[in-house]
């Protein structure tokens, strides 16, 4: 028997607020609650008066609705056209009172058609749409006075501030205050912070609701922020009351996200190490994201991914941290902290860090991060269970907590620990080969990283190969392999006998078991019952030397009332030692042979020939009178 060693539970890292950057699809789009809203053009009734003023320099119109200005228009030139329409030429300028934003809107060409009930507009030659910071420029606009529409069938530029961007058409409907833009859309974002990398959208359509706060992309939808690249078959986002927040941000449709160098400085999820952020790149994939934030904050409060999820963080050296299941959601505190993740159904969690080795698992039907109580939580669900593993070990349960804070562990119901070989290793689990994988069955395990040590209740089963444990409960060391078992132990111990190929077993039972891994010796105590061949032994005590090296069974010594059965003989004394190659047990301190058919017989020793089935008893007065009994 070899030796190998057991390796505690390694702690997989999990990813922090940070991840949830890609909010920053959604500033792009801010531009349109505030230009969208500020363009508030009255509508022109039927009943407006006209006043015309003829200068030198020009004509100015002036309409008016009641004694209130309702728009003001001046060109250099005026003329009743071929088509029955009024056309303005040269240095156009229709100017729109908005009294809700107190900015009037200015309508600019080189040339303005609309008819005699000043009910449409159609703009020509460089026209232009400005309200106070924005500014939106086409060769052609069509203004619907009764249904307050602006049409542009041309390439349309805007521009607010930081923000720009270019449509092939829009459409801006006064009454329901919404927007569309469509064909080859793109927004810009110059942030006003110290980075000038500026958010761009690419998309074929692009609707905004600004009385709702409600915005809506379909077709291609593409997103990049320097290296960070996103896309998606569609994106909806909804602003907060106050327009100054984005409250949800929905991404749907084959939704794939790159982010590069987004979230380097961002905090882990706590202080332990093993929960470190690889921020370097991070890689999304799913059905549909939904994202919503704080009202008061720009912090993302919630992240829901549906479908077939997939979360990759990767570092520069290679490490990596990924994150797979059917829904996939992040609850964040204000501070931008982790409150809670959870991945439901087949959940998958898998790590590996280049610097420290090979990659770790896990997976379940749900997996949970809980934050405040810093606790990770996999469930199983029918045949699917709960399952953490490396290279080192496997552990599989319907439920395993992990402590995130300590690196304790429970595993609940049906629990199973898998033990792999570790090459070159001269630590022990227990006695047990280095060359194979020690199994491991209980109800329920429980690890102390402090104490470096596993316990396991109900039904505890340790085995490799032959060579078996049983107890209802067990204590076994991560590090030394030390076992303490108690409760209907049973062990089962191969053995090769001196000259045979053949192996055969020792079955021992008892209360209780120690191994010391320091004196390789295992201990067994109280109601001892040694079977061997047709050999059964008892006494209240039994001591196993092993080999250092190969962990094999050196002898056996049992002690106190101590009672040898083989056939219809008894051998009875203070001490017995067992030769486990030459198969040769020996009675000494005292002993007695007792024959069921011929009586008691006392002696010196009494040796026990397992192979031959020869008992002699060498007697203690005569050191020559020597009783063979041969059967």
């Amino acid at each position: 028997m070899g030796k190998t060693k057991l390796q505690p539970h390694h702690t997989l890292r999990f990813i922090s607020a940070g991840v949830l950057v890609v909010v920053l699809i959604a500033i792009a789009i801010s531009f349109l609650t505030r230009s969208k809203r500020q363009v508030k053009v009255p509508e022109i009734a039927a009943e407006l008066e006209e006043q015309k003023i003829d200068k030198k320099e020009g004509l100015e119109v002036r309409g008016m609705k009641g004694d209130k200005e309702a728009f003001n228009i001046t060109a250099d030139k005026h003329y009743i056209g071929e088509d029955n329409l009024y056309h303005l030429e040269g240095n156009v300028r229709i100017s729109l009172p908005n009294r809700i934003e107190g900015e009037d809107v200015i309508i600019r060409g080189e040339k303005v058609i609309h008819d005699s009930e000043w009910s449409f507009f159609w703009l020509q030659g460089q026209a232009t749409v400005e309200s106070k910071d924005l500014v939106m420029e086409s060769s052609v606009f069509e203004y619907y006075a009764k249904k307050g529409v602006f049409k542009s069938d041309q390439m349309i530029r805007f521009s607010s501030g930081t923000i720009s961007g270019s449509a092939q058409m829009c459409d801006y409907f006064l009454r329901q205050k919404k927007a569309e833009l469509r064909g080859e859309v793109h927004l810009k974002l110059l942030p006003s912070l110290e980075t000038s990398v500026p958010v761009e959208i690419d998309t074929e359509y692009f609707e905004y609701n600004i009385g709702k706060g409600r915005g809506k992309a379909e077709g291609g939808v593409e997103l990049t922020h320097g290296r960070s690249h996103a896309t998606a078959g569609l994106l909806e986002l909804v602003l907060s009351a106050s327009r100054e927040q984005i409250k949800s941000l929905f991404l749907k449709e084959r939704v794939k996200i790159s982010l590069v160098d987004e979230f380097r400085e961002v905090r882990s999820f706590s202080d332990q190490a093993a929960l470190a952020l690889h921020g370097d790149r991070c890689q999304m994939e799913a059905d549909e994201i939904l994202i919503k934030g704080y009202v008061e904050s720009p912090q993302v409060k919630s992240l829901e991914a549906s479908g077939e999820c997939l979360f990759r963080f990767i570092s520069e050296t290679g490490s990596y941290t990924q994150i797979e299941g059917k829904e996939i959601i992040f609850d964040m505190t204000k501070d931008g902290s982790l409150k809670n993740l959870v991945v439901n159904r087949d959940a998958k969690i898998s790590e590996e860090d280049k610097e420290k080795g090979s990659p770790r698992y896990i997976e379940g039907q749900r997996v949970q991060i809980q934050g405040d109580k810093k606790l990770l939580l996999v469930e199983g669900k029918d045949t699917l269970k709960a399952r953490i593993w490396s290279k080192d070990s496997e552990i599989t349960a319907q439920e395993i907590s992990l402590f995130l804070e300590n690196n304790n562990m429970e595993a609940n119901k049906d629990t199973k620990v898998i033990i792999y070989p570790k090459e070159k290793s001269q630590d022990a689990v227990g006695f047990f080969s280095e060359e194979n994988p020690v199994f491991i069955t209980a109800t329920d395990m429980r690890y102390s990283e402090d104490h470096k040590r596993f316990s396991f209740s109900g039904g505890t089963k340790i085995w490799q190969m032959k060579e078996t444990i049983k107890a209802q409960e067990m204590f076994l060391g991560a590090e030394t392999g030390a076992i303490r078992a108690w409760g209907s132990v049973e062990s089962v111990l191969p053995y090769r006998p001196k000259g045979k190929e053949e192996e055969e077993n020792v079955r021992i039972e008892s209360s209780a078991m120690e191994y010391n891994p320091e004196k390789n010796m295992i201990v067994y105590r109280e109601k001892v019952k040694l079977k061997a061949r047709d050999v059964v032994l008892t006494a209240k005590l039994l001591t196993i030397v092993l080999e250092k090296e190969s962990g094999d069974m050196v002898n056996i010594v049992a002690r106190d009332k101590v009672v040898v059965k083989q056939k219809t003989y008894e051998g009875h004394g203070d001490e017995a030692r067992f030769d486990v190659k030459e198969e040769i047990i020996t009675v000494v301190g005292n002993p007695v042979l007792i024959d069921k058919d011929k009586g008691r017989t006392e002696g010196g020793k009494l040796t026990f020939f397992m192979a031959d089935g020869r008992i002699v008893f060498e007697n203690k007065d005569r050191e020559r009178s020597v009783t063979v009994i041969k059967f």
